[in-house]
């Protein structure tokens, strides 16, 4: 006689995910709390046209901040150069071309006198140097936004030139 065999049909093991929900509910809580939450700030650019302005009349004054390796120049596209602001000389009489050695300060002070002249001026073109490095950039276009001062025991922002426009500087300008 032949036997009718059955196979038995393998049972499927049961899938034991305690270990993992385990690890799961100990691991996001950790990830959660460690996380470094970023606050990313745009800053909205111009960038200079080629063409001419379309308006007849010129502001009165067109205000150009040149970052240069070895000084910012602060100047007026009409009227001519404002001021120069050299950067900080070493003992060996070289200036240096890190974000510490700029006088930003100084340009900060200098551009609210420009702004007490000009007060509708909201306008300011900065001509970057090629090497010059993009901190150094980023911490002239704040401080030509805008100035901390002190109001009633708290430090707020005036406003001095908010509409950047951007370009380089030629190499042949040093």
């Amino acid at each position: 006689m032949i036997r009718n065999r059955r196979r038995r049909q393998p049972e499927t093991p049961e899938l034991n995910i305690t270990a993992f929900m385990n690890l799961m509910v100990i691991l996001v809580p950790f990830l959660l709390i460690t996380a470094v939450f970023t606050r990313l700030t745009i800053i909205e650019l111009n960038l200079p046209s080629g063409e001419a302005s379309e308006n007849s009349e010129t502001p009165e004054l067109q205000l150009e901040v040149s970052v240069l390796p070895t000084r910012i120049v602060v100047g007026d596209r009409v009227g001519g150069l404002i001021q120069e602001l050299p950067n900080v000389q070493y003992e060996d009489g070289k200036p240096g071309n890190t974000i510490e050695d700029y006088q930003w300060e100084e340009l900060s002070d200098l551009l609210a006198k420009v702004k007490a002249r000009a007060i509708d001026t909201k306008t300011v073109t900065l001509r970057i140097h090629p090497s010059i490095h993009y901190n150094i950039a980023v911490r002239t276009m704040d401080t030509v936004r805008a100035k901390p001062i002190v109001r009633n025991a708290e430090v707020v922002m005036a406003e001095l030139f908010p509409n950047i426009s951007i370009g380089n500087v030629s190499e042949g300008e040093q």
